[in-house]
């Protein structure tokens, strides 16, 4: 009878606004005496609780977490990324990668940019070389989505060729034979699409670290990991940062380049993409800086990107 009575005293509260209690002489009432008190403000009642439930599914609303960009590690396969990475404000934007929205149906290989929305950034301290990619992929939650590779290309000379390169090849589930990978030049054409890059340590399907990025989920080589859900006025939807670091250490002591993280002058950077493949394809897919793959490699370089000017210089 106890829980009745409060069952009663709720009920009562919320259709009257008043909180009454029941007394011996109101539980000895008949219960058409009830039926008559209630009657009459039934419909107040009722819409009273519609007010408050419409309240309350507003309240819900109201007091949602607000959605966050969720940072997944994609190489080394199990690793946590757990490295110190740039903060937004450290990053240095290079608006001659921007690119348009193509509608590529890959999004995951499609690079985007514009002035507001840089497509390429980097930075440099006194460890890691890091690079900053805009997809136009909302969400990369695996290395299974992309279904292809991107590729950094580096022309660290006068000519135009790409003589080296860091590339993800996310083709294959297997990133502890494949995965983020040092790139040389394999097969060169006047135009991107005639150009294939090959694995500096001449492993098509394997991996062999050094010279190539270890796969160990405690090495610090390399690193690549994705934050999605990143604002943009691009496409209309938000797009996806991949994130790539290079070890100074490795790549001046390991990667057999002769490339060091303490280089002056300017490395001419480019980006590629390749779908179905690994990296070894031909950069069929989508090139940055507003170029076509059928476009000249002459003159499509999106650099120069100055060494120097990374972030801090490493002697």
């Amino acid at each position: 009878m106890r829980n009745g009575s409060r069952s009663g005293d709720h009920m009562e509260t919320l259709l009257t606004g008043r909180v009454r209690t029941f007394t011996a002489s109101r539980l000895t009432e008949p219960p058409r005496a009830h039926w008559r008190a209630w009657q009459g403000r039934g419909r107040l009642g009722l819409d009273r609780i519609a007010v408050i439930l419409s309240f309350a599914a507003l309240m819900v609303l109201w007091t949602q977490p607000a959605a966050t960009a969720a940072t997944v590690c994609h190489y080394p396969p199990t690793s946590a990324c757990a490295i110190t990475w740039p903060m937004g404000g450290d990053w240095i934007a290079h608006s001659s990668l921007d690119d348009s929205d193509d509608s590529l149906a890959n999004a995951y290989l499609d690079f985007v940019g514009n002035g507001s929305y840089a497509g390429m950034y980097s930075f440099k301290n006194q460890d890691y070389l890091f690079f900053r990619i805009r997809l136009n992929a909302p969400v990369l939650a695996a290395v299974g989505d992309v279904d292809g590779s991107i590729l950094i290309l580096l022309n660290t000379d006068v000519d135009d060729d790409p003589e080296w390169g860091f590339a993800w090849d996310a083709q294959s589930f297997d990133q502890t034979k494949h995965g983020l990978e040092v790139s040389t030049l394999l097969t060169l054409g006047g135009t991107w699409d005639a150009v294939r890059m090959g694995d500096v340590d001449g492993l098509m399907g394997d991996k062999a670290a050094p010279p190539d990025f270890s796969s160990s989920p405690l090495a610090t080589d390399g690193f690549v990991r994705s934050i999605d859900g990143q604002t943009s006025n691009i496409g209309g939807d938000a797009d996806t940062f991949l994130d790539v670091a290079v070890s100074c250490s490795y790549l001046q002591n390991s990667s057999s380049t002769g490339l060091t993280c303490g280089a002056s002058g300017s490395w001419m950077v480019q980006l590629a993409s390749i779908e179905n493949s690994n990296d070894h394809g031909f950069l069929r897919y989508d090139i940055a800086g507003g170029n076509a793959p059928s476009d000249a490699i002459s003159g499509g370089w999106g650099g120069p990107v100055p060494v120097e000017l990374f972030g801090l210089t490493v002697e």
